[in-house]
């Protein structure tokens, strides 16, 4: 494919080279299943859209050494090496030196499923069909039941527990939502959690949160933001539903989130699929009286509530290509 490249700009003039670079990072941008070639020309073209002041803080396709193992008895994390980027080492995590560390502050899935979460999550990476149309390794994540022995439902999330000044971020991967998903999905209730991200509290409860879901309107699933703030009562401050798009399931589809936290004019929360802009929400993304640092923030969540269980409906779906960055690698 290289060799293509070079035809195709070896007699162009400078200028008409530039506008056929700008094309074809357009279309690669739209297009990024096609970085997975691994073509050197199209590795080039794609870290040239790559903002000065962003870093690539990790990296994996749950390729390499990468595995689910036990962790804390009935929980599990994620271990090992992928090229560059370790999932035990090279998360934004708090460092050990850091006062407001625990071992309950490690990264790892969380279920609330009491000691034996077998009957009511699973989690494994499997060798499926990826979004290239080719054998890879991805995250599955399923729920099959809720364990009733507590005051919240069961649910299937991996979070990480950023340092003390992490304060914005950018993060994309590859989804794939169960092909049953309409069919399953119950009659009459609203929505199903994928991201999350949460204040910390002195008292027990975070005080601040935002959440990315998929909500059903009619017969289409559209995505829907939104900003709670939990603290002195939970109340809904803000939500974004784009039902221009709709979530397609069965298939991969590629998720770039950014987000800030910060005041009225510095807070900022945005979605994109497939290289479409879904939705630029700026404004508080903190408690209004009382900002907090981040307690922790779900990359990968599968929550739902009480009607899904009812259903009896197994809920799952896979993730593959996560990349988490400082910044906006490109311009949105």
């Amino acid at each position: 494919m290289s060799l293509m490249y070079h035809k195709l700009f070896k007699q162009q003039s400078s200028v008409s080279i530039l506008l056929s670079l700008a094309l074809l990072i357009s279309f690669l941008t739209a297009n990024p299943a096609i970085a997975k070639e691994n073509d050197p020309a199209i590795q080039f073209l794609l870290l040239s859209r790559h903002t000065d002041g962003a870093k690539l803080l990790f990296k994996s396709g749950f390729e390499g050494s990468s595995q689910v193992v036990p962790f804390q008895g009935s929980l599990h994390t994620l271990v090992g090496q992928d090229g560059d980027f370790s999932w035990e080492t090279d998360l934004p995590e708090v460092k050990k030196e850091n006062a407001y560390n625990s071992a309950s502050r490690s990264p790892r899935f969380f279920y609330i499923a009491g000691d034996d979460p077998d009957p009511f999550v699973e989690t494994r990476i499997e060798n499926v069909l990826g979004h290239t149309g080719k054998p890879t390794n991805a995250l599955y994540m399923a729920v099959k039941d809720d364990y009733l022995d507590y005051e919240t439902r069961t649910r299937n999330e991996f979070s990480i527990y950023p340092p003390l000044d992490f304060h914005q971020a950018y993060i994309s991967y590859w989804v794939k939502f169960q092909e049953n998903y309409k069919e399953v999905w119950p009659e009459g209730y609203g929505q199903r959690m994928l991201m999350e991200l949460k204040e910390r509290s002195n008292i027990g409860h975070q005080q601040y949160r935002w959440n990315i879901n998929v909500r059903r309107i009619g017969e289409e699933l559209y995505w829907h933001l939104s900003g709670i703030q939990v603290l002195p009562e939970v109340k809904v401050e803000w939500g974004v539903t784009n039902t221009d798009i709709p979530v397609p399931v069965g298939e991969w589809i590629r998720i770039e989130a950014f987000w800030r936290q910060g005041d009225e004019n510095e807070g900022r929360l945005w979605l994109a699929m497939n290289g479409q802009e879904i939705a630029d929400f700026r404004g508080r993304t903190q408690h209004s009286s009382d900002p907090q640092d981040l307690h922790f923030w779900s990359i990968f969540k599968l929550y739902t509530n009480i009607p899904w269980f009812e259903t009896g409906a197994l809920q799952y779906q896979l993730i593959d290509d996560v990349e988490i960055w400082s910044d906006f690698p490109r311009s949105p």
